[in-house]
């Protein structure tokens, strides 16, 4: 009978305390929320709902609500909301949509650690701050994880079949199978402009492969499947990132020709190439909006805002000009600073992916440059201007040409290595020396030393390394900025034959073309017997018959695959591309 009646007097108090304690709880939360707020959810149009971490009941979002790692927030069929984080980074959520904040964070860099985990349905992505390694951003599906390595991407989980797809309209993302993140399995990189499609795995009665790769962006599929608010916000949010990047190319020209510091130049080059793609991306955007039925939905979110589609192609056709006038201003100085041709056009080619593959960004704004070509802020104050020429131990005096000193401003950057298990960190080979650009335009080999890799390195487990190189200053040069050096260096588990190569389309040229005028594909597509296919390159010969630019036809090219230390081709495998070259065109009176 006592243990009865006590057990009655717990129950009761339990039934008392528990509301109390949960009121204390909510109260505490929100008190820590007010003071520590890392992500707030605004712009809520219709009904979204939000499930506090561990809670079982959905509450209906407002503006300004702040969220914290654990909280799940669910769309309707024509709701939508943004995720606003201090780090000045922002998520559009697109209708139907179901995800949970995994990690909301700051850190010391106040890039900030982001973890999302997207159920299904679409999150539009505007990165901002990511400084090194410490700062993460991430959005994982059912089938996937999207690691953002630059600005402005696009994610969404088609909720019948499964699919991923990322979208990168800016910067680039890491893309890897979640169920083999951990296993070493090497991510497929996908550029700006470029697009992925990732099935469902739980469709497979296989171990799924690594992604596939990238394919350009069709802005028409785009505009069909999302909603017009993630459609607004993509406008927005590309025209605001093409404004800052023009402002920023404008920004390291002006450093270029008050400080005669080279670094500016290569940093500008790189920038308004970056802009001058987005630019193309932003019109072709527009392009097919324009005539849709979401053009007019879309004009209608935009009535708040006082904007319209007409208005927004404007500024795009007006900021398309600017960018050009500002590509060929840093153009003609990098030519007329006697930057060599192929250094330019190096730069150039490597503008949207060199950032990416240093994953990180300049910290202006989230711009992204490969951190080797990240000048110094030369805006600290006029004083330095005035005694440049003082001989004193200003700073600003390293970025003269008429001292002893000459500082590193640029360091050539290496292809990644491929090695197989088992290969011990002494036969991996990283280079010994280092080729970089001084102050006073030359340039210089150096000893460079390896570290042991981060993770560190271990022959015997297949996965990515990247391996950071310090170099060996000798008298006459420094390195104020303590640029260092980065391998990637990809372990494979074992090697795989080819067993099919893909065939390029027939490329159709006009009469007169000339061999080196036919744009022949330097990469081609094989399938191995691991069930995964491989892009690898490819050298062309000169064509059966013999390639005759004045000889209308049908030419065969035969292409050798050049092999990469995993893969075997025993059959000895050919690519093979058919050029037609069209007949004459009769001359015009």
């Amino acid at each position: 009978m006592m243990k009865k009646l006590a057990s009655a007097l717990i129950v009761i108090l339990l039934v008392n305390f528990i509301p109390q304690f949960n009121a204390f709880s909510v109260q505490q939360e929100r008190a820590r929320a007010s003071t520590t707020t890392f992500v707030t959810l605004e712009n809520v149009i219709g009904e979204v709902y939000v499930k506090k971490g561990g809670g079982l009941k959905e509450i209906k979002g407002t503006n300004g609500m702040p969220l914290v790692q654990g909280d799940s927030v669910r769309t309707g069929k024509e709701d939508s909301a943004n995720l606003v984080f201090t780090t000045g980074s922002k998520i559009a959520i697109g209708s139907n949509t179901k995800f949970t904040i995994i990690i909301a964070d700051s850190t010391n860099t106040s890039g900030g650690k982001i973890s999302i985990k997207l159920k299904s349905g679409t999150l539009w992505n505007k990165v901002n701050g990511l400084k090194n390694a410490d700062d993460i951003y991430e959005i994982e599906t059912p089938t996937t994880v999207m690691e953002a390595r630059g600005t402005l991407f696009l994610v969404s989980v088609d909720p019948i079949s499964g699919e991923t797809t990322g979208i990168v309209m800016e910067g680039a993302v890491g893309a890897q199978q979640n169920i083999l993140r951990n296993l070493g399995q090497q991510e497929q990189l996908v550029p700006m402009g470029n697009s992925i499609q990732v099935p469902s795995y739980m469709q497979m009665n296989f171990t799924p492969p690594p992604p596939p790769p990238p394919v350009p962006i069709d802005m028409n599929i785009i505009i069909g499947r999302e909603d017009p608010s993630v459609l607004a916000n993509i406008a927005v949010d590309v025209l605001d990132r093409m404004q800052e990047l023009q402002q920023q190319s404008q920004s390291y020209l002006t450093g270029y020709q008050n400080t005669n510091n080279s670094a500016y130049l290569q940093g500008a080059l790189q920038l308004s190439q970056i802009n001058t793609l987005l630019v193309d991306l932003s019109q072709q955007y527009m392009a097919a909006v324009q005539g849709t039925a979401q053009e007019q939905m879309m004009n209608r979110i935009f009535e708040q805002q006082q904007r319209n589609i007409d208005a927004l192609n404007q500024q795009v056709q007006q900021l398309s000009d600017q960018v050009e006038e500002t590509r060929q201003n840093v153009f003609e100085n990098a030519q007329r600073a006697g930057i060599y041709p192929e250094q330019i056009q190096r730069l150039l080619e490597n503008a949207p992916i060199a950032a990416a593959e240093a994953g990180a960004g300049t910290g202006t704004g989230g711009i992204i440059v490969p951190p080797p070509l990240i000048p110094p802020s030369y805006g600290g104050g006029s004083s330095n201007d005035n005694d440049s020429n003082s001989g004193g131990d200003d700073s600003g005096d390293d970025h003269n040409n008429d001292g002893d000193e000459k500082v590193i401003q640029f360091i050539n950057p290496f292809e990644a290595v491929y090695v197989l298990t088992g290969t011990s960190k002494e036969m991996i080979p990283l280079p010994a020396q280092v080729e970089v650009t001084l102050s006073n335009d030359t340039t210089e080999m150096l000893n460079v030393s390896w570290d042991s890799g981060t993770p560190e390195y271990d022959p015997n487990q297949a996965g990515t390394y990247e391996f950071t190189g310090t170099i060996d200053l000798v008298e006459g040069i420094t390195n104020p900025g303590e640029l260092k050096v980065q391998q990637k260096v990809y372990v494979k588990a074992q090697q795989s034959i080819m067993e099919a190569v893909t065939s390029p389309d027939t490329i159709i040229v006009e009469y007169g073309t000339t061999l080196k005028n036919i744009p022949f594909p330097e990469q081609i597509e094989v399938s191995l017997s691991d069930q995964t296919t491989e892009t690898l390159n490819v050298s062309w010969d000169g064509g059966t018959p013999e390639y005759d630019p004045n000889q209308a036809g049908t030419y065969e090219f035969i292409g050798t695959i050049d092999l990469v230390i995993w893969i075997t081709n025993p059959n000895d495998l050919k690519a093979r591309l058919s050029v037609t070259v069209n007949q004459q065109k009769p001359a015009t009176s």
